[in-house]
This record gives structure tokens, sequence and C-alpha cells, in this order.
């Protein structure tokens, strides 16, 4: 579980993940994706450094917790995978006009 502070930056780093692959070379590379798909629309993943960056600026007014999957997929030939739960909480500022 991490946090962001609403009104973030667009390319805020929210998160990084890493998984390890003791193979060499190609079979040893790890890439990294998210799912669902439909998360894309707020939040990147870089495939190889496993950051998390926010594509949008966040209004905790409109979306309080985002939750996804990241998943990690090696370069072997029977690739594998491992997949970790990720939430963020979208931290509420006071910028509320009264």
């Amino acid at each position: 579980m991490t946090s962001l502070a609403e009104n973030n930056r667009v390319g805020a780093v929210v998160a990084v993940v890493s998984a390890v692959d003791r193979d060499r070379g190609v079979n040893g590379r790890v890439w990294y994706s998210l799912e669902p798909g439909t998360v894309t629309r707020w939040l990147a993943v870089d495939r190889v450094t496993g950051a998390i960056t926010a594509k949008v600026s966040f209004d905790r007014e409109q979306t309080s917790t985002v939750e996804f999957d990241v998943v990690a997929v090696d370069g072997g030939r029977t690739p594998r995978r491992a997949r970790t739960h990720v939430v963020v909480t979208i931290d509420d500022e006071d910028d509320e006009v009264l």
C-alpha cells in the first residue's frame, strides 16, 4: 500500500516494484506491466525499471483509492510470471474553496 497527495504533478512516482530473476542474459530480464489495462488511463509503469508514475493529477473528491496488479514476466523460453497487488490511497489536501 502506498499513498499519493492529491493534486500531484503528472509524472510523479507513485511506487517502484522489482522482481529478481537469477538467470543470466535474456532469460534473466524482467518486464513489468499493469493489470487491469483500464488503470493505464491513470498510471504507467516503466517496463524495465518497475517505476509506476501518475499520468493524471488525482482529486481525492473524485478518486480516493486505485487498486491494480503489477505483473513481472521474465525472458525465459517458458516465461515465468509473478504478480503483486498495489493499493494507492489518494491523500486529501485542504483545497476546497468555501
